[in-house]
């Protein structure tokens, strides 16, 4: 028996394990889900899942993110944080080589940005297009902007028109 926080705890196991081997009381097979210290990894109840592990509550253990996940929560492919190979940058909870269109890459920060000022695609930086949507709106395409109308001072021969329209 233990004495933990003036409780007796009635269990062969050291305090937090909540199962363990009958010859090993410090090897923990699970935890106490009411402690701070309720999720499994490895052996031991920790209050935190380490980086590249998640906490899956069902089996009240800290699991491997997938890998292409640096960090993820919830599930093995529910990434947050990306950085491993070739598998940089974070978008839509995954990790991917390269930002699809309309996102540029963001190597200081590992993810994807959106491309604005009306940029179908964008490169380097999210305000330097590379090609404008093809929608009449902003489909006049100068100098790494996208334009409803000519710029002043620019004849329309200069600008660059899309040659796909949606």
């Amino acid at each position: 028996d233990q004495v933990i926080d003036g409780l007796i705890l009635n269990s062969p196991c050291d305090y937090p394990c909540s199962t363990c081997p009958a010859d090993k009381p410090s090897l923990c097979l699970s935890c106490y889900q009411t402690t701070e210290l309720n999720k499994l990894q490895g052996e031991t109840c920790v209050s935190e899942c380490s980086t590249g592990k998640y906490h899956n509550i069902t089996a009240g253990a800290c699991l491997n993110c997938s890998n292409t996940c640096l960090a993820c929560v919830e599930n093995p492919n529910k990434c947050t944080q990306c950085g491993i190979g070739d598998y940089l940058f974070l978008y839509d909870n995954k990790c991917l080589t390269d930002c699809p269109d309309g996102w540029v890459n963001d190597s200081s920060k590992n993810r994807c940005n959106k491309c604005v000022n009306n940029c179908k695609t964008c490169k380097f930086t999210d305000t330097t297009c590379t090609s404008c949507f093809t929608d009449k709106t902003f489909a006049y395409f100068y100098q790494a902007n996208c334009y409803q109308t000519c710029p002043a001072a620019v004849s329309y021969t200069h600008l660059t028109l899309p040659t796909n329209r949606e």
